[in-house]
């Protein structure tokens, strides 16, 4: 049976929780593979679950928290589309009213550009705005804006 292993290591001597294995089989051999692992008493979790951990563990999960790219963007299209039919599929007198209740404009949606040129209107900012990913630029701006560093430059 032809798989797929796609080892996981975040390096020698550490107890993170991003160490593992990812194991691809083919079709139709999912579940003999999956009752094995869980009788050999290996550990498994799902999408869901593991975009938990790494948003409690401060790991960004690509595409999802990368809502400027390509590849955002279509998550973000697919899970638009996914709530939505979850939504029109419950019955009337059940649904949610988010807009006459909650006031919330988009419910299941993050309208991104509408926010951002909202901010940069109200605020007066005339340059050109741009993402930080870099993991000690944020932690440098975090101890700055704690008053605990030097301002960054």
């Amino acid at each position: 049976i032809p798989i797929l292993l796609i080892v996981r290591n975040t390096g020698t001597g550490t107890t993170s929780p991003f160490t593992g294995l990812d194991l691809i089989t083919p079709s139709g051999f999912g579940l003999e593979f999956w009752l094995a692992m869980q009788y050999g008493t290996a550990r498994s979790i799902g999408l869901k679950d593991q975009k938990f951990l790494e948003l409690e563990s401060s790991h960004f999960n690509f595409p999802a928290d990368v809502p400027d790219c390509d590849a955002g963007l279509n998550e973000f299209k697919e899970e638009y589309i996914n709530l939505q039919e979850k939504y029109i599929r419950r019955p009337h007198n059940r649904r949610v009213k988010y807009w006459s209740s909650l006031s919330i404009k988009y419910p299941f949606t993050f309208q991104f550009s509408e926010l951002s040129h909202d901010w940069l209107e109200n605020s007066g900012f005339q340059g050109t705005p741009y993402v930080i990913r870099d993991r000690r630029t944020l932690l440098t701006i975090d101890k700055w804006l704690a008053g605990r560093g030097p301002m960054p430059e």
